[in-house]
């Protein structure tokens, strides 16, 4: 999946990561994918097993960074990631939305755009799925 990011220009400014030992070990994979040098990375507590309300407050505090990212990745577990996947796309490529309905695997990403640059301005149904790649559709 790290290699697939890279391969599509995806690779995010900042990674939100739970502070599981699981989603450090899986991010580590990733990052082991790349090349150059990592973005920066912020291991959460608040991430680990929470609801997809709880994980729009933790993007939405990236508008109070200086300068905001462009691109977040977060990292971390279900079913809070496929809640909040589900929660804050309103529309999207239908083959991709139609995928991540079926089943949001272990490894799968979401890409996930909104209109602006604020964070804050985050919420319900205000995304745009663009891309949904499980790593069972990678080999």
């Amino acid at each position: 999946m790290g290699a697939e990011i890279e391969a599509l220009g995806l690779r995010p400014e900042l990674i939100l990561c739970s502070s599981a030992q699981r989603t450090r070990e899986t991010l580590d994979l990733v990052l082991d994918s790349w090349s150059g040098t990592p973005p920066p990375v912020v291991y959460d507590e608040a991430i680990y097993m929470a609801p997809p309300e709880d994980l729009v407050a933790e993007v939405r505090k990236l508008a109070a960074t200086s300068p905001p990212p462009g691109r977040v990745m977060m990292v971390g577990h279900n079913p809070g990631l496929e809640e909040l996947a589900e929660l804050l796309t309103g529309d999207g490529d239908p083959a991709a939305r139609q995928l991540m309905a079926q089943k949001f695997p272990t490894c799968a990403l979401a890409v996930i755009t909104f209109e602006g640059s604020d964070w804050a301005a985050v919420g319900p149904g205000k995304g745009t799925l663009t891309r949904f790649i499980t790593p069972a559709r990678l080999t």
